[in-house]
C-alpha cells in the first residue's frame, strides 16, 4: 500500500522539480546587474609651476566606498601611461577613511620633464575592486606651465674663454645684451604698474594666477558635452570630469584641499570662507551632491539636467570671480 504512492511520486515529481529549479534560477540570477559606479579620481602637481629638468610631484587620488582595493599605475619610466613625464619613483598607496562609508586613496609620483614651455599631464588610469568586477576610470588631463633656469641657450653654449668672437659674434652678443636689458626694463615697468593697480583694487582672497585659473576652468566646463551621456559610461565620465574640474579650481583659487575632501566637508569649508558668496556655495552644493548620486547611487540624469548642472557650475564661478549675485562675500567677525 505504501510502495505504490512512492512509486508514483518518484515517477511524476521530475517535471515539478525541474520547474521549481528553473523558477529559482530566474529569481536568483534574472535581475539585471547594474553597472558599478566609477570612483571619483583626480590628479595635480606640486608645485603649480614646473622647472624644466627638475623633479616635481604628481599626486593621484581616488575617492571610493570603504573596503575597496585601488590600483594605481606602477612607476615605469618607459610607460606610455605618463606621456611626456619621466617617472623616477612612486610612493606607497596611502588610504584615509572618510566618514564610515568612504575612503580616500592616494599615491605620489616623483617625475620630471625636459619640455621648455608647457607639458600635458595625461589621463592617469585608476582601477578599483568593485566586488563583482573591476572598474577602471581616468583622471582629467591638464596642462602645466614650465620655466627654465640658467643663461640663454646662445650664451650657455658659447665658449667665452676661447678665440675672439669676431664681428658677427660680437654683433650677436650685443643683440642678446640689448634684448636682455629691454626685457628687464619691461618686466620692471610691469611690476610697478601691477603693484599700483593691486593697491587700488579690493582684496579678492585669491592668488595672483586666479584669473588664469578662472578662464581655464570656464573653458573646460564649456567643453563638456551632455550629448555624450548616451555612450556607455558617459554619465559617470561627465560628472567625474565636472566635479574634478570644480575641485581643482577651488583648490588653486582659495588654497584649500578641495580634492581631498568629501562633498559635506568641502561645502562646510566654503560656507565658512570669507570670499565665497552663499549663492555660489548653494550652486556648487547642487552640482556636487548630484554628482555623488551619479557616482555612488546609480543616478542617471538626462542631457537637459546635466546641461543645467554645467550652467550652475559656470554661474558659481562667475559669482565667485565677479560678485554677480547677492553682492560681495559675507564678512565675518
Amino acid at each position: 500500500m505504501i510502495s505504490a504512492p512512492l512509486h508514483m511520486l518518484s515517477r511524476n515529481q521530475g517535471q515539478p522539480f525541474c520547474l521549481g529549479v528553473l523558477i529559482l534560477a530566474i529569481c536568483w540570477g534574472g535581475a539585471p546587474v547594474s553597472a558599478q559606479p566609477r570612483p571619483d579620481v583626480s590628479s595635480w602637481v606640486e608645485p603649480d609651476t614646473i622647472v624644466s629638468g627638475e623633479p616635481f610631484t604628481l599626486n593621484v587620488t581616488a575617492s571610493t566606498p570603504a573596503h575597496r582595493e585601488v590600483w594605481f599605475p606602477e612607476a615605469d619610466p618607459d610607460s606610455a601611461v605618463f606621456g611626456d613625464l619621466t617617472v623616477l619613483r612612486r610612493s606607497e598607496v596611502f588610504s584615509r577613511p572618510v566618514g564610515v562609508m568612504y575612503a580616500l586613496d592616494s599615491v605620489a609620483y616623483t617625475v620630471k620633464v625636459s619640455a621648455r614651455d608647457s607639458v600635458r599631464v595625461p589621463p592617469i588610469p585608476v582601477k578599483v575592486d568593485a566586488a563583482a568586477d573591476t572598474v577602471e576610470t581616468q583622471t582629467p588631463p591638464f596642462m602645466v606651465p614650465i620655466v627654465s633656469r640658467g643663461l640663454p641657450q646662445a650664451l650657455s653654449e658659447a665658449d667665452l674663454g676661447s678665440e675672439p668672437l669676431g664681428a658677427v659674434g660680437w654683433g650677436m652678443l650685443g643683440m642678446i645684451v640689448v634684448v636682455g636689458l629691454g626685457s628687464g626694463v619691461y618686466v620692471w615697468r610691469r611690476i610697478v604698474i601691477s603693484s599700483k593697480t593691486d593697491s587700488e583694487l579690493p582684496v579678492s582672497g585669491g592668488s595672483d594666477s586666479a584669473p588664469t585659473v578662472y578662464e581655464a576652468t570656464r573653458q573646460e566646463l564649456e567643453a563638456l558635452n551632455p550629448q555624450d551621456l548616451t555612450k556607455i559610461g558617459g554619465v559617470e565620465s561627465l560628472y567625474v570630469t565636472l566635479t574634478g574640474t570644480l575641485r581643482t579650481y577651488l583648490s588653486r583659487r582659495f588654497d584649500i584641499p578641495a580634492r581631498e575632501r568629501t562633498t559635506p566637508e568641502l561645502l562646510a569649508v566654503l560656507r565658512d570662507h570669507d570670499h565665497v558668496p552663499s549663492s555660489a556655495t548653494d550652486r556648487l552644493r547642487n552640482v556636487l551632491e548630484e554628482a555623488d548620486l551619479v557616482k555612488f547611487a546609480g543616478r542617471r540624469p538626462d542631457a537637459s539636467v546635466a546641461r543645467n548642472h554645467i550652467r550652475e557650475a559656470l554661474t558659481a564661478l562667475d559669482v565667485i570671480e565677479h560678485g554677480a549675485e547677492e553682492g560681495t562675500a559675507r564678512v565675518r567677525s
